[in-house]
C-alpha cells in the first residue's frame, strides 16, 4: 500500500510499548513522533524506546525531556540522556521537581553533574515532607529556601522539617505557620511554633481557624495563651 500513516503510529505504539511495532515504525518509516510522545516515553521510563528514537533521529528531544524524566524520578533515563545526549540538557525544573516529588538520587545525580536548581526545589521538598533532601540541598546548595519552605512544612504537618528549618535555617517562617498548622489540626507542629516564637502571632486567629477546622481542643489551648499586642511578620 502507500497510503502510509502519520505521527500517530508511532505516538500510539509508544504509548502502549509495543516496543515490536516501535522497532519497525522507526526504522521503516520517517514520520516519527510528537515531541510529547517523546516527553512521555522519558517520563516513564522506556529506555529502549529512548535508544531507538536517539540512533535514528526521529525524536526530538530537548531539554524538557530530561527535565520530565527528573520529576518522575527515572535516574537510568537521567543518565541515559546525559550521556548520549549532553547538548540537550536539562533546566532548572529538572532538580525543582525531583526535589518537590523526593527523588532524593536524582537529586544527588543532577547535583553532581553542575545542573542548577531553584528556591523552589527545598521550598516544594520541605512542603512534602523530605527531610532527606532539604538536609541535601541545605549541606550542599547554595540556593537556599524562603519562608514558604516552613510555612508549608508547617501547613502539612511535618514537624521534623519545620524543626529542621528553624534550627538550621535563617528564612523561619511568617504567621502563616501558625495559623495553617491549627487549621489543619498539626498539634505537635502548633506546640514546637508556639514554644519558639520570639515575636508576634495572633493566638485568637490560629484559634478560630482550628475550631473552624474541628479541632477544639487544639483551640481551647490557643485560647489560653495571650496575644503580644504588636505585629512583626517574622517568627
Amino acid at each position: 500500500r502507500q497510503e502510509g500513516c502519520t505521527t500517530y503510529a508511532l505516538n500510539s505504539a509508544i504509548r502502549e510499548n509495543h516496543i515490536e511495532v516501535v522497532r519497525f515504525l522507526v526504522e521503516r518509516r520517517t514520520e516519527g513522533c510528537s515531541d510529547a510522545t517523546v516527553h512521555h516515553a522519558a517520563a516513564t521510563g522506556k529506555l529502549d524506546v529512548l535508544r531507538l528514537l536517539h540512533d535514528t533521529t526521529l525524536g526530538r528531544f530537548s531539554s524538557q525531556t530530561m527535565d520530565m524524566a527528573a520529576a518522575a524520578g527515572q535516574l537510568q533515563v537521567v543518565k541515559f540522556l546525559h550521556c548520549h545526549r549532553p547538548d540537550d540538557g536539562c533546566s532548572a525544573d529538572a532538580m525543582d521537581d525531583a526535589s518537590r516529588r523526593g527523588f532524593g538520587q536524582v537529586v544527588r545525580y543532577l547535583h553532581d553533574l553542575g545542573k542548577t536548581c531553584t528556591t523552589n526545589a527545598m521550598d516544594d521538598a520541605a512542603a512534602n515532607g523530605h527531610l532527606d533532601i532539604v538536609q541535601f540541598l541545605h549541606n550542599y546548595r547554595h540556593e537556599g529556601c524562603t519562608t514558604d519552605a516552613m510555612n508549608q512544612a508547617a501547613r502539612n504537618g511535618h514537624l521534623n522539617v519545620v524543626t529542621f528549618l528553624h534550627t538550621h535555617r535563617k528564612e523561619r517562617c511568617t504567621v502563616d505557620a501558625l495559623n495553617d498548622a491549627a487549621s489543619f489540626g498539626h498539634a505537635a507542629v502548633v506546640g514546637y511554633l508556639k514554644e519558639h516564637l520570639i515575636t508576634f502571632c495572633d493566638m485568637n486567629r490560629a484559634a478560630t481557624l482550628a475550631r473552624r477546622g474541628g479541632h477544639v481542643a487544639l483551640a481551647l489551648e490557643l485560647e489560653m495563651i495571650p496575644t503580644v499586642p504588636h505585629h512583626i511578620d517574622l517568627i
